[in-house]
């Protein structure tokens, strides 16, 4: 399902594909493999940037939206889940913006709206930056 709205972030998640594993010394791993979903992401109305209280320098902004492709998320993505995120400017003109997305939980339009604007999307990117410019 398409939505209207253009495409412009990129999240990868990492999705478990088969039961649990064990590594060399015994401990379970999961087998995972990344699913990228395209969608329509906007800070929130009720949105500010907000300070890590530890003093890093990481920035976290509410942004919510619809996802384009695919329809919806999997039942094994859930609130909580972290992906890598890509912002991008559908017109150029701005530079990308990388960092992570924190998926919170939505609740589905009750007027039936889902299908034709796409399932509804909704966490906060952390966007790291380097203080002074400097790695």
């Amino acid at each position: 399902m398409a939505t209207p709205f253009p495409v412009n972030a990129y999240l990868t998640f990492q999705v478990p594909v088969s039961p649990l594993d064990t590594d060399d010394l015994g401990n379970a791993i999961a087998t995972t493999e990344p699913l990228e979903v395209q969608c329509y992401l906007r800070a929130s109305k009720s949105s500010a940037i907000a300070r890590d209280p530890a003093g890093s320098s990481d920035n976290r902004i509410t942004m919510e939206g619809r996802i384009a492709e695919p329809d919806a998320l999997p039942s094994s993505i859930i609130p909580g889940a972290r992906a890598q995120i890509v912002i991008v400017d559908p017109g150029g003109v701005v530079p990308n913006q990388e960092g992570e997305f924190f998926l919170e939980g939505s609740t589905p339009s009750a007027f039936g709206i889902t299908p034709a604007l796409g399932a509804p999307i909704k966490g906060y990117f952390v966007a790291r930056s380097t203080w002074g410019n400097q790695a």
